[in-house]
């Protein structure tokens, strides 16, 4: 039950975000309809969008979630990645297993060499 409250949190949290972004654009398409159709420009404070102050508590917790989800997909990009080279080394070695055991021989680098 825990973990569900947990997810819950998460995706409030990251649904606030994504709205609060939403409010940022409109905002800022606003602003330039505004301005483009010939009125005075309206100053940037007025429009009191949420992600302009670094101090808005939003502010900071869109920077947290951000971060905390770069830390997860960083850990796991690195775990996917040792994973890989495991992997691989192991076909390596299932592979020359595989061709010693039907009888051929591997060549070595000077076998390559042309004369």
């Amino acid at each position: 039950m825990g973990a569900q409250a947990n997810d819950s949190r998460d995706s409030y949290s990251k649904q606030s975000c994504l709205l609060l972004a939403k409010i940022q654009e409109v905002n800022l398409c606003l602003k330039s309809l505004l301005t483009s159709s010939g009125k005075p420009e309206v100053p940037l404070k007025s429009w009191r969008v949420p992600f302009s102050s670094p101090e808005n508590p939003f502010h900071q917790q869109a920077i947290l979630v951000l971060k905390e989800q770069n830390h997860l997909l960083t850990k796991e990009v690195s775990q996917k990645c040792h994973r890989i080279a495991q992997l691989e080394e192991e076909k390596a070695s299932l592979c020359k297993q595989l061709k010693e055991s039907w009888g051929y021989k591997l060549p070595s680098h000077k076998e390559f060499t042309f004369i």
